[in-house]
């Protein structure tokens, strides 16, 4: 992150502060005004755009469902949605809803949902999607899918709100898009991972991945497990916790901090503009950067075969 980044950081944090006050006290006048804007302004649109669905206006991620293919809502039950061998890669595209992913006990991939959510599902070019878009105050719409023992090309899910919990994950890169959502993993095993973390919070467990890069704004991450290669993490306000499966001397260091605080197994760096560097002969290097949030690297050297 380059000195003016983060200078920039610091005056936005500011920013950020007044602008949450000025906010609160423009919902509280603007209540009784809801009703006449909200209709004014989906006539203007309406007129605009024409018949363009406008998920976006309610969600994190624009949301477009696929024209040619049906959308279904309510309790829906499908035990051969795909057959895993036809499948190379999984893209997942959710918000405002409660998700589950979970191991199938055959070949198939299995979906099945409930509540006043609508969402699609789909093949094209051996990719299965999933898309959904649920009412942000039901809070009992489910969806859930379980997938076959194989491993991905790619794995890509961009969550907007909600919940979701994945687990048994394969692929040579899973990439998560994550808006204010909470995401948990349990078990994963690829190559590369990578996430884009907004307000929302993402957990990982079990994780063992060659490299990684993992990028906070204002909310949360936990990784507990390796990265034998390379790390990038880099968070703006938020907080990134790291219990990496390895010896600290295992890696390189490449800290860099504005206002922020870094900690190093029992070191901590941090004040104004600071930036250290840590050679330890190694293979790979861990770049830890932060604005005005927190990074903490633990480790405890654990046998890979065991896990």
């Amino acid at each position: 992150m380059k000195k003016f980044v983060n200078i920039s950081l610091i005056v936005a944090g500011i920013l950020f502060v007044t602008g949450a006050v000025i906010l609160i006290i423009c919902r509280i006048f603007a209540g009784s005004m809801h009703g006449v804007l909200t209709d004014t302004v989906s006539s203007q649109l309406h007129t605009t755009m024409g018949s363009i669905p406008l998920y976006s206006w309610s969600g994190i991620h624009n949301r477009h469902f696929n024209q040619h293919y049906p959308t279904h809502s309510g309790t829906f039950t499908d035990d051969s949605a795909a057959l895993g061998s036809d499948i190379t890669e999984l893209c997942i595209d959710l918000n405002y809803t409660n998700f589950t992913l979970a191991p199938s006990q055959d070949d198939y991939f299995h979906i099945s949902s409930e509540g006043i959510g609508k969402y699609q599902y789909y093949t094209e070019d051996s990719v299965f999607y999933i898309n959904g878009f649920h009412d942000r105050s039901a809070n009992t719409s489910r969806l859930i899918l379980e997938v076959p023992d194989i491993r991905f090309s790619c794995v890509d899910v961009n969550f907007g709100a909600g919940t979701a919990a994945l687990s048994s994950l394969k692929g040579d890169s899973i990439m998560l898009d994550i808006g204010a959502g909470q995401l948990t993993l349990n078990e994963i095993d690829c190559d590369y991972i990578c996430a884009d973390v907004g307000a929302g919070s993402v957990s990982i467990d079990n994780g063992k991945t060659l490299n990684a890069d993992f990028d906070i704004g204002m909310g949360k991450l936990v990784y507990k497990g390796f990265i034998d290669s390379d790390l990038t993490a880099d968070v703006g306000m938020g907080n990134i916790t790291l219990q990496i499966a390895d010896t600290q001397d295992a890696h390189n260091y490449d800290l860099e901090g504005a206002m922020g605080a870094i900690t190093l197994g029992q070191k901590t760096y941090g004040g104004m503009a600071f930036e250290t560097e840590i050679d330890n002969d190694a293979d790979s290097t861990y770049s830890l950067e932060c604005g005005m949030g927190n990074i903490d690297v633990s480790f405890q050297d654990t046998d890979k075969s065991e896990n």
